[in-house]
């Protein structure tokens, strides 16, 4: 059901607050963020270059313009949904998890925690790309993204069979649960698109595994046909 909440792993992180505080609108201890003003937040100094590129991407595609994002303290983020009509994980749910952040695709809203720059790109990367994987795994795709999607498939199971001992100990973590993420997910159409998404998200937000990918010269190539394979996969025809 991509109507239910999406909670993700907890990532390390890099708190954006102070930014968000220039941007979006302010409801209580709520900010809220159109993508509008999501590219006034992309000038700050909060966000590495690959986020940077990737977020350019995301939002010059326009597909995540139906979008908002809310962020704030758990209880005034829960709070301010509910009073809105909107389906979301309950406050006790998010704290017991240690839940960064996570989306909800039936009412197109993103909602973030002690928000970070690599948990905000994750769940954009998630808004911007999860419907049209879903539709590829329910047969309704176009060549050119289920192409797309074929390479990615590939890139995932490169990544699941690489040696764990073979990249430094504090991306070893970071694998692991972007591994579980996958592992874990469903074998319906629903199941297949929330892995091979977990993969893309993990590996263009976490920026252990990131910079992992492209430090290490067996699987350099691999992170530069992830990155190209979802920017086909964003454009539809790119």
């Amino acid at each position: 059901n991509t109507n239910t909440p999406k909670a993700e792993e907890s990532v390390k992180e890099t708190p954006i607050k102070t930014a968000l505080e220039s941007v979006g609108r302010k409801s209580g201890d709520v900010r809220v963020v159109s993508m509008t003003a999501l590219k006034n937040l992309m000038k700050k100094d909060f966000f590495t270059a690959d986020h940077k590129t990737i977020m350019h991407e995301i939002l010059n595609s326009l597909a995540t313009k139906e979008y908002s994002i809310m962020a704030g303290p758990v209880q005034a983020v829960s709070d301010y949904a509910q009073s809105r009509g909107k389906t979301i994980l309950s406050a006790e749910d998010v704290q017991k998890n240690n839940t960064k952040g996570y989306i909800n695709f039936g009412d197109k809203s993103i909602y973030l925690f002690n928000p970070s720059a690599e948990t905000m790109v994750h769940e954009l990367i998630h808004a911007s790309t999860f419907e049209k994987v879903l539709a590829h795994y329910e047969g309704n795709s176009i060549p050119e993204v289920s192409e797309a999607i074929s390479n990615i498939e590939m890139l995932m199971n490169d990544f699941m069979s690489m040696d764990k001992d073979s990249i430094s100990p504090s991306a070893q973590a970071d694998m692991q649960n972007t591994r579980h993420a996958i592992q874990t997910s469903g074998i319906d159409a629903v199941g297949q698109a929330q892995a091979l998404n977990e993969f893309m998200a993990w590996s263009l937000a976490n920026q252990n595994i990131a910079s992992e990918l492209k430090a290490n010269a067996s699987t350099k190539t691999l992170a530069q046909k992830v990155v190209a394979a979802i920017k086909k996969l964003i454009w539809g025809r790119r």
